[in-house]
């Protein structure tokens, strides 16, 4: 199917007419509050697929005031599940007809039988050509892995065959990050600086009153956490470490008076932590804004979740 931007695979599935069919009629066969959950579940699905076709759609309002949902851009994928769940409604339809049917109709099961397999063998058939297409990416034999990490303006690293937008992933095992990103939504705050950029003085330096008086060095290095070392640095002295700022880093400075928090603030949108005169060892932590109370969350839910299913088994 012609289907633009981007193709098929993003934006619907084939399920045949039969299967759309028995989706559409399915849910007339529910019974009782628990079938009638699982299609309203299914409903609230197919609408977030549908996207923003109204200012008060769930997508409009969740894409705009829920974090999670801000980041995505495809909500037809909210059709996988929805389909998922109609499938399952579906199934649960035929099989109380069947049921009904009882020993009165010997064939009814294995027709029922057959006709499925068709429609899934049809499914399958038209399925395989869209993830056949998508599929063609290949990563150059012999990717070189820098030592440090650095950034690069534009990805480094290409595809056997180039796609439209430059590959992140093979950048990522090159050990670099890219400034000029596609997945990324633009934002203002970019004060990473790319090793190609006029002003650009190594991972780490030392400032004072915006003018570089030294340099650091980077000791340690993984995606959330850097440990930086300054040799010597004056009073007033400040570490701008290359790496774009967010309020969720955290620092600690040892210094020759010993180990202590410091403020992690902003420095042209970069990492800059003040400086104790002298040598000293910085270690910086990223931890994601709102990642305890996102845990808590998620534990409280299971525990509910676990309590909900215990008192059923109980009641049964």
């Amino acid at each position: 199917a012609p289907v633009t931007p981007y193709g098929w695979h993003e934006w619907g599935m084939y399920v045949s007419a039969p299967g759309a069919l028995a989706m559409l009629v399915g849910p007339l066969g529910l019974r009782g509050r628990r079938e009638a959950g699982l299609a309203l579940i299914g409903g609230a699905l197919l609408l977030l697929g549908l996207g923003a076709f109204h200012p008060l759609a769930p997508w409009s309002l969740l894409h705009e005031h829920v974090p999670v949902f801000r980041s995505q851009h495809v909500p037809s994928r909210f059709l996988y599940p929805a389909v998922l769940v109609f499938g399952v409604i579906a199934g649960v339809s035929l099989g109380r007809a069947l049921e009904r049917l009882g020993g009165g109709a010997p064939w009814a099961e294995p027709v029922a039988l057959a006709l499925l397999g068709l429609i899934a063998l049809d499914v399958a058939l038209v399925g395989r050509a869209p993830m056949k297409e998508s599929m063609w990416m290949r990563a150059p034999e012999r990717i070189e892995r820098r030592p440090a990490f650095s950034f690069a303006e534009h990805p480094p690293v290409h595809y056997v065959r180039r796609d439209w937008a430059g590959p992140l992933y093979l950048a990522m095992r090159a050990n670099q990050g890219v400034i000029q990103c596609y997945g990324v939504p633009p934002f203002d705050e970019r004060g990473a600086l790319a090793r190609s950029h006029p002003s650009h003085h190594g991972e780490a330096v030392v400032e004072r009153g915006g003018e570089r008086v030294g340099a650091a060095r980077v000791e340690a290095w993984s995606h959330n956490a850097a440990t930086l070392v300054v040799d010597d640095a004056p009073p007033g002295a400040r570490l701008v470490y290359n790496m774009n700022f967010d309020r969720g880093w955290r620092a600690e400075v040892r210094g020759a008076d010993g180990a202590r928090a410091a403020p992690v603030v902003p420095d042209a949108h970069r990492v800059a932590v003040d400086l104790p005169a002298g040598r000293s060892e910085v270690r910086l932590r990223y931890t994601p804004p709102g990642l305890g109370v996102g845990l808590a969350l998620a534990a409280l839910t299971l525990g509910a979740s676990a309590a909900f299913a215990l008192s059923g088994r109980r009641a049964a």
